[in-house]
């Protein structure tokens, strides 16, 4: 029976053999046949565009369905996504608006798509230009709204920001994520060479600067963040976005990139309210460049420190073309002929079997000898990883309003407070905004609007390719630097620093808690608008509004800087500011005029003044450390002293025709007359027709 049971199993071993054979076989056909179609990778390319006015759609993302394959589309409109192979789906998502999925045929690589809006409502009324409002079927351009809830989601303290992927055709572009990074914005993309391609911002009917304040140099550049970054988006009721040359044809040559009105929250009409609202959010880089950690510093696989100038071997270089790193010595290493013999081990004893020992920064002295003792040659990986630190944004706001038939008031208070990413940055605000709506009659309103800004910084971080940013120095140090000892140790008794290299590059944490850049501004916008209602069919409107700010940069650079830029102590200190008023006035009717015809137009006038005012003082040479005074200066200070005052005159008007809510024709015209001109070619006109027609409401669609 053994012997029977023993033939049984190796007779079912044998057949089970012959069936592995034949299954790996087809397994390794079909792997094969797999790697042929895999390796057939196809490219789709294509432009996403939006059905509201056909502009291209920056942002939209592109993913093959089931996969993690996917891109985003470029400022454009247009992506390019490989995949291998046949079949799929191709998806298209972006916010606001209907996602689309796309069958992928054999033969097809080219898919262009058009996206609608997630909730379109053809009657929604939209502001426009000059706060006139109006059904958006009605324009003959595009407009396209996005409310102060979908802002407030995001939780960004640039507001700008927050207005990326909320319309078609905006592209909006951060400088960064540190503490005040500025954001541009741009509508349908760039017009001009030169700059100067942002929209025009009207803030409850008052234009507003979005200026760019930067303190640019190769020894010290600062990113103080774009001028409406100041505006807090817990008081923004609404943003329209007016599209194209024909949207801001009544704000002029301001308004030739397009045109974003902002109105903040009122009282409303819904008697007694108070309400808080509290965020934190905590923000940590998240990518980083990845790094080699197979050489340290130096040159010709040769270096020893010194003093970081050249005085060692190579120690003055911030390439890492040194020794190699976490190296064992072995015995051949040294003989005559081996990797190390030729290279900074002669005159550096060696020990077979440990790791490769060089004098470095963190190396004791020898108090004998005076000459640094080698220590491990050895990487650290995590040392710009570890230099980050948990930004934090907390934001805190209460808001009272009241209202009811007399009119209505809100007061609302917010603190804003952010420790960055990077060590020793923050940035504080404190933000007062108020409107008063008093109903003096039936016929008469006044209605009074501000909003106080109070921003301040005990140091903003560096940016761009400039020593006072330590991320540039991310792309040099040397992969054997201690970091963390250098923030440990970063001055000697003497006031000295440490630094892994002295010849072109401080301390990281020197610059982040030595070299300074505080900043602060105070800014003001308010209007008042008067409006009286003659009839129910016409009515004026007289506004006067101001935009004023006034801001202190500083630069402070201690004695023993970076050798290259102030090595002798720096202290500069910047003051300016900027008053825009504006006042207008806009009589506006609308009157049916029977057989379904009704006419609407609108006339006024604006006045526009802007003074500009900056005053620089620069200290190049300390004579005391640590004392930042203009009297404190080793030579004579520098000075600088700018002002400019622009004024611009208009009247413009709209005349708009409407038939049986189906066919609309609007006619501009502005003229302006601006005091940077010559006398006798200071004015310019701009005129716009458009037109509209809603043919499911002619033919009766549904």
């Amino acid at each position: 029976m053994q012997a029977l049971k023993y033939s049984a199993n190796k007779l079912k071993y044998s057949i089970n053999k012959q069936i592995m054979k034949k299954l790996l076989l087809c397994i390794s056909v079909m792997l094969v046949c797999t790697s042929i179609i895999l390796g057939q990778e196809r490219n789709f390319t294509g432009t996403v565009t939006s059905d509201e006015d056909g502009a291209p759609l920056p942002g939209v993302t592109v993913t093959i369905k089931g996969t993690s394959i996917g891109v985003i589309t470029d400022n454009d409109g247009k992506y390019t996504l490989g995949f291998n192979g046949t079949t799929g789906i191709l998806s298209f998502s972006f916010i606001g608006m209907k996602s689309v999925e796309v069958d992928i045929d054999a033969s097809g690589n080219r898919y262009d798509v058009v996206m609608y809006r997630s909730a379109y409502d053809i009657d929604e009324i939209v502001v426009t230009a000059l706060g006139i409002t109006r059904e958006k079927k009605a324009l003959g351009y595009s407009a396209q709204d996005v409310s102060g809830d979908e802002l407030k989601k995001t939780s960004e303290t640039n507001f700008v920001s927050a207005l990326t992927g909320k319309s078609a055709g905006v592209f909006v572009s951060t400088s960064g994520g540190n503490v005040g990074a500025s954001s541009s914005i741009t509508i349908r993309g760039n017009n001009s060479l030169k700059g100067g391609n942002e929209p025009l911002f009207i803030v409850d009917g008052i234009p507003v600067s979005n200026t760019l304040t930067t303190e640019a140099g190769w020894m010290a550049n600062v990113d103080y963040g774009n001028a409406l970054s100041d505006i807090n988006p817990t008081d923004i009721e609404s943003i329209s976005i007016l599209k194209g040359a024909n949207a801001a044809a009544l704000y002029g040559s301001r308004g030739a990139n397009g045109v974003i009105l902002i109105t903040t929250k009122s009282g409303g009409n819904k008697g007694f309210s108070i309400s808080f609202e509290s965020t934190t959010t905590f923000s940590n880089p998240l990518i980083l460049p990845e790094f080699q950690n197979e050489y340290g510093q130096g040159g010709n696989e040769q270096f020893a420190y010194k003093d970081g100038l050249n005085g060692g071997i190579m120690d003055g270089v911030d390439e890492s073309f040194g020794p190699p790193l976490d190296y064992v010595v072995s015995a051949e290493d040294l003989q005559p002929g081996g990797r190390l013999y030729w290279t900074v081990t002669e005159g550096i004893p060696q020990t077979a079997g440990q790791i490769l020992q060089l004098p470095q920064f963190t190396s004791p002295i020898d108090p004998l000898t005076g000459e640094r003792i080698p220590t491990p040659w050895i990487s650290y990986p995590d040392n710009v990883k570890n230099f980050y630190e948990t930004g934090i944004l907390t934001v805190n706001n209460v808001s009272v309003s009241q209202g009811g038939e007399w009119g209505n008031v809100r007061l609302s208070l917010t603190n804003s407070n952010q420790k960055g990413t990077l060590p020793n940055t923050d940035q504080k605000k404190n933000i007062i905004n108020f409107s008063v709506r008093s109903n003096v009659t039936d016929k008469f309103s006044i209605e009074t609007r501000g909003t106080y800004y109070n921003i301040h910084s005990d140091n903003l971080p560096g940016s761009g390719y400039t020593f006072n940013n330590p991320m540039m120095q991310t792309i040099w140090t040397a992969r054997q630097a201690d970091w963390e000892y250098m923030k440990n140790n970063i001055q000697r008794p003497d006031g000295s620093q440490i630094n892994w290299i002295s010849r072109w590059h401080d301390n990281p944490y020197w610059i982040q808690n030595l070299c300074l850049d505080p900043f602060t501004r105070n800014r003001f916008m308010g209007s008042v608008n008067l409006r009286y209602e003659f009839t129910d069919w016409l009515n004026l409107q007289v506004r006067a509004g101001t935009d004023y700010y006034n801001q202190t940069l500083e630069k402070i650079r201690p004695v023993g800087s970076n050798p290259n830029g102030w090595k002798e102590g720096q202290y500069y200190v910047t003051k300016q500011g900027q008053q825009e008023i504006n006042a207008d006035f806009l009589l506006s009717a609308r009157k049916e005029i029977g057989s379904g015809i009704t006419v609407s137009g609108s006339f006024g006038g604006n006045i526009m003044n802007n003074k500009f005012d900056r005053q620089q003082t620069h200290v190049n040479k300390l004579v005391v450390p640590d004392v930042y005074s203009v009297s404190n200066a080793k030579e004579t200070p520098w000075t600088n002293y700018y002002k400019s005052e622009k004024e611009i005159q208009s009247i413009y008007g709209l005349l708009t025709f409407e038939y049986k809510d189906q066919i609309y024709i609007d006619v501009t015209g502005r003229n302006d007359w601006s005091s940077t001109l010559p006398a006798a070619n200071r004015s310019y006109f701009y005129p716009s027709v458009t037109g509209s027609w809603i043919f499911t409401e002619t033919f009766g669609i549904q």
